[in-house]
């Protein structure tokens, strides 16, 4: 009766462990990897808009940088506070809500828009 004792102990392992490895796998799996509302589908979310903004920004500074180089000057500032931002949120920092939507805002544009207002009767389309 010894000798198939020790057989049965490893029949019993073995047969424990063909169990447990298709469970773990399953557990893998089970796991969604974000949902939209998850704090990590949020910030995906955010950083996106921050690269367009940051892109927008970038394009907008170079229209500008000859014409009116203190309004490309705001959009080259508004696209390297935008970079910052993603650098933190890539790195895991925590950035404030506050923060992103100040970066994200542009409204404040006209402040240093020191080109001439265009003529509400201008039909030619020389306006911008």
């Amino acid at each position: 009766m010894n000798i198939h004792r020790p057989f049965l102990i490893l029949n019993v392992r073995l047969s424990l462990i063909v169990l447990l490895i298709p469970t773990s796998n399953n557990a893998c799996y089970a796991v969604p990897s974000g949902t939209a509302s998850s704090p990590i589908a949020i910030q995906s979310k955010e950083i996106e808009k921050l690269k367009s903004a940051e892109y927008q920004d970038d394009i907008s500074a170079m229209k500008f940088e000859d014409d009116n180089q203190k309004l490309g000057n705001y959009y080259e500032s508004k696209a390297i506070e935008a970079h910052r931002l993603i650098d933190q949120m890539e790195r895991g920092k925590h950035v404030d809500e506050a923060e992103i939507s100040k970066v994200l805002n542009t409204g404040d544009s006209d402040n240093y828009d020191n080109r001439p207002l265009v003529p509400l009767d201008d039909e030619i389309g020389n306006g911008y």
